[in-house]
């Protein structure tokens, strides 16, 4: 069980901060709202390490590769339609993926369109956002499973 660590901020939100995971710290306007929160940083810390660790056992094939057309002739990945249009930055919802210049996580894209919302629903709701803004969440998520593939028989859990 991590320690998580629940401290009123200068702003009138609450922190939560997990000591044991550096950089995992989340916030909310209360405290159950702040452990909510920090349940899912954890939760997204944790598949991030996943992730790392999964890809350095990674194998892809080549050829499926190169027939998606995914590989340049030196052998590196083809530059994605994602690369423009998202970012990473600590500063903005403790690093996750957002469409840039957003607070929008690719997360939320994604959720939306699982849940059965079109492209122009999501940008009725989300005025600033583009077509291309979601394709380039999908090329975001599908590289990200790409790079998370493994060739394990376990089942994901």
């Amino acid at each position: 069980m991590r320690q998580v660590i629940l401290t009123p901020g200068e702003d009138g939100y609450w922190v939560a901060e997990v000591p044991s995971l550096p950089g995992c710290i989340s916030q909310g306007k209360t405290r159950e709202e702040a452990l909510i929160n920090i349940k899912e940083a954890i939760e997204g810390y944790i598949a991030a390490l996943m992730c790392e660790s999964i890809s350095k056992k990674t194998i892809l094939h080549r050829s499926s590769q190169e027939e998606a057309g995914m590989l340049k002739k030196d052998g590196e990945e083809a530059h994605a339609v994602w690369k423009d249009r998202i970012e990473r930055n600590p500063n903005i919802l403790f690093g996750k993926p957002v469409v840039k210049g957003t607070r929008l996580a690719v997360n939320l894209i994604i959720d939306l369109l699982s849940w059965g919302w079109s492209e122009s629903d999501i940008m009725v709701n989300y005025p600033g956002l583009t077509r291309d803004d979601i394709r380039a969440c999908l090329d975001y998520a599908g590289a990200t499973l790409r790079r998370c593939f493994s060739l394990s028989n376990e089942p994901i859990q």
